[in-house]
This record gives structure tokens, C-alpha cells and sequence, in this order.
């Protein structure tokens, strides 16, 4: 089964957030993301090394059987492994580091944090304090709780977030920092992930913090194993997305307004239109009427005319009949711009 997208994201976020080189690998310890640290350390562009497989970087550990089989031994039942190894730059310098791997269960792959050290001893290492500090360097809220729903691991994100100290949360619920109605949500949620063993992933709600003031989080909950497989709490990781709900509430609302300005627009612009085509029938009657009543008397003023200057009512002298030709002209003149009107 591979990581959903929304998983991977969150590695992601984690080795981009801490200060030693990063791995995320795949069960066939394939490179599917990397920091820009381990680019640092071993001296590769982060394009080569994506995609490779850690023996690119280093991997003697394995060349020894008995070490490989402890390897994998401490992995299946601690879920991590804290060891030395030597890696190999792209200028050919062989490198000491420590390497710390976190199995990603189940069976999905591991996060390899990578240290570089000298030739000095390796230096022991305090894992509580290293999971600590790894935790307080995420941005997102993560916390540890028991079977009975209390905090029994924070991080800095969260305890900030609450405006307390570590040591004011530890041993503490939800029913301690927020109003009953809202942790029993949270209690609720909880109960559900120890009862069936499976995450509530991406979880948006509003949380309300101990001021008073509201804030919109989206919450991951996963069961908690120990190392024979057995439920033993919960883990949560609460990312805060305020800014991003009240700038989609924001976008909301303006385009609510674009549509009411467009809808008074396009009624404007009807509006407009039948005045328009209100006008323009008006002017169409008119320039009708107006035809009709002018070409009406002018034909038969130019019949008139027509009659007397051709001699049909009487005689007529050459004076007469040229006065009545620049008539009848004048007459055919009118007639045409009434026609083009």
C-alpha cells in the first residue's frame, strides 16, 4: 500500500523543517524525497539523488550479514535504528555520518535523518531528547495521547498554540483547555481511532482557544502501536489553516459580489437596450409617417405642374414653361430626399 498524497506532503514538510540532512525512502530504499541538507553533505545536486537508491550515498552497513540482521531486528521492534555508516561524496571523499531511521509503518518505507561527523567516537545519543527536538521543529501541532485520551507527548507548535508550558499539558485532556462541549468532540474523535484502529485524516473544524478567539484547524488522527502491534493511544498532528479558510470565506464573498455587479450590470444593459429599441421604433414611425404624408401631396403637386406645363389645361408662352420646368425639378429633387430618408 503507498502513502496517500496528503502523507507524503507531511514528510515532506518534516525534512524541510529540521536541521540535519533528510531522507524519505519506499520499502525498496528508493529516494522519494530528500532536503536540501543532504544535497549539502554529499555534494550532489537534489535532481541525482532523488530516485536513487541509498547505496548511492552509502550503504556498507549491510556488506555485513550479522549487522544487517540487527538492523532489521532493531527496526521490527523498536520501529527505529540510531547507527554509524560511511558515505561517499561526488568528489569521491568518503564521509563518516549517523544515521537515525524511523520505520513509517506499515511497511510503507522509513525517514533516514543523516548527520556527518569526524573521526572522533560516535557520540551517544539521547533518542527522547532527538524525537523532541525533532517534534519542536515542525510547524505543525503533534501530540502523543494515552488510552484514557491524555497528552503524554507535545510538541512546541502545540503547547504555544495553548499558551502553556509543556510541563502544564503533559498528563492533562482536552476537557482541561477547551469548553466540554468541543473536547468531547475531540474525545469522541479519539475513542473512534483507538476502538477501530483507523486514521481520521484531514479533519476541518473550528477550535476554540483558551482566550476566547477561534481558529480553524485541519486534524489528523492515527492510532498509536507498540511494538507487538497493539493500540496504546493516539497520535495527533493539528495543522493550523486560519488564514487559509478566512481567505476562501474572502473569496466567497467577492465573488458573491462580482455575480450581484454583473447581474445590476446585464439589468442595466436590458434596460438600456429597450430604450434603445424604444427610440429607435419611434424614429422608424416617424420617418414613416413622415414619408408617407409627404410624397402623398408632392405627386400630386407635380401632376398639377406636369398637366399645366405640357399644355393639357390650356396654353402656355416659353416664359411659363420654364418657370414650371425648374418647378417640377425642385418637386423630383424633394421626392428623392424623402425617399432616402
Amino acid at each position: 500500500m503507498e502513502l496517500k498524497e496528503k502523507n507524503v506532503d507531511f514528510f515532506k514538510q518534516m525534512l524541510d523543517n529540521v536541521t540535519t540532512g533528510g531522507l524519505f525512502i519506499d520499502r525498496e530504499r528508493t529516494i522519494k524525497y530528500c532536503n536540501r541538507n543532504i544535497g549539502e553533505i554529499f555534494g550532489y545536486p537534489l535532481s541525482e539523488i532523488i530516485g536513487a537508491r541509498t547505496e548511492f550515498l552509502y550503504g556498507d552497513r549491510r556488506n555485513n550479514p550479522l549487522e544487517e540482521s540487527e538492523i532489521y531486528k532493531t527496526l521490527e521492534e523498536n520501529g527505529f535504528h540510531i547507527g554509524a555508516a560511511r558515505g561517499l561524496t561526488k568528489d569521491k571523499k568518503e564521509i563518516r555520518l549517523q544515521l537515525s531511521t524511523f520505520v513509517i509503518k506499515p511497511n510503507k518505507g522509513a525517514i533516514i535523518f543523516v548527520e556527518e561527523f569526524d573521526k572522533s567516537p560516535e557520540p551517544r545519543i539521547d533518542r527522547e531528547k532527538f524525537l523532541q527536538d525533532l517534534l519542536d521543529n515542525i510547524p505543525d501541532m503533534i501530540y502523543f495521547k494515552d488510552l484514557q485520551n491524555h497528552f503524554i507527548l507535545v510538541n512546541k507548535a502545540h503547547v504555544d498554540a495553548l499558551n502553556l508550558t509543556p510541563e502544564e499539558v503533559i498528563g492533562k485532556s482536552d476537557l482541561d483547555f477547551f469548553p466540554r462541549e468541543i473536547a468531547q468532540k475531540y474525545y469522541a474523535d479519539d475513542n473512534r481511532v483507538i476502538k477501530t484502529g483507523k486514521p481520521i485524516v484531514g479533519k476541518v473544524e473550528k477550535a476554540q482557544r483558551p482566550d476566547g478567539g477561534i481558529t480553524y484547524v485541519s486534524t489528523t488522527k492515527v492510532p498509536h502501536r507498540n511494538k507487538h502491534g497493539k493500540i496504546i493511544g493516539t497520535i495527533g498532528i493539528t495543522r493550523n489553516i486560519t488564514e487559509k479558510m478566512i481567505a476562501q470565506e474572502e473569496l466567497r464573498i467577492y465573488k458573491d459580489r462580482l455575480e450581484e455587479l454583473v447581474k445590476e450590470r446585464t439589468r442595466e444593459l436590458e434596460e438600456s437596450n429597450e430604450r434603445i429599441l424604444h427610440m429607435y421604433n419611434i424614429k422608424s414611425d416617424f420617418t414613416s409617417m413622415v414619408s408617407h404624408e409627404l410624397r402623398t401631396p408632392l405627386a400630386i403637386a407635380r401632376e398639377g405642374v406636369a398637366l399645366i406645363e405640357d399644355e393639357t389645361l390650356g396654353s402656355v408662352n416659353e416664359k411659363q414653361k420654364s418657370f414650371l420646368g425648374t418647378v417640377l425639378e425642385n418637386i423630383d429633387r424633394l421626392t428623392r430626399l424623402i425617399n432616402d430618408i
